[in-house]
């Protein structure tokens, strides 16, 4: 049976972007078979069951939307790299999070939302960046 949780953070405290946007309910698996960066047709999860028909699965560092689920295990037509993630190949046994769909609410706040988040990704990566090369400085 998959575990259900929430999360506002990521582990080095930064906003988790995913989590946010759905509200912080997600279900928690392992993905069944390896997928390789191209893949958009289906992915494979041990047990999906408590997600939705259609939502965001988040795997490694990569999140993706799908649009059908066929059981509890098939997650069909897959759009790869959402919310400016990169589409990787992820390994079986990896963990999966399967959140329900971020179109609950207005589309318009929705975009809103979502241009937020980038630019707080976007400048948490520039502070991470900026603290690498103050401890280069120090460091020399």
């Amino acid at each position: 049976m998959p575990s259900i949780g929430t999360s506002s953070y990521a582990a080095d405290g930064t906003p988790d972007t995913v989590t946010s946007l759905a509200s912080g309910l997600y279900v928690t698996t392992t993905l069944r078979d390896e997928i390789d960066d191209a893949e958009t047709e289906f992915l494979f999860v041990e047990d999906g069951s408590g997600a939705s028909k259609i939502g965001l699965i988040v795997v490694d560092d990569e999140a993706m939307l799908y649009d059908g689920r066929l059981g509890l295990q098939q997650f069909n037509d897959l759009e790869r790299g959402y919310l400016g993630t990169t589409p990787a190949t992820h390994t079986a046994g990896a963990t999966v999070k399967i959140f329900p769909p971020p179109t609950f609410i207005n589309p318009a706040l929705a975009e809103a939302i979502i241009a937020a988040q980038e630019t707080i990704i976007a400048q948490a990566a520039l502070i991470t960046a900026l603290d690498a090369r103050v401890a280069d400085l120090e460091g020399a």
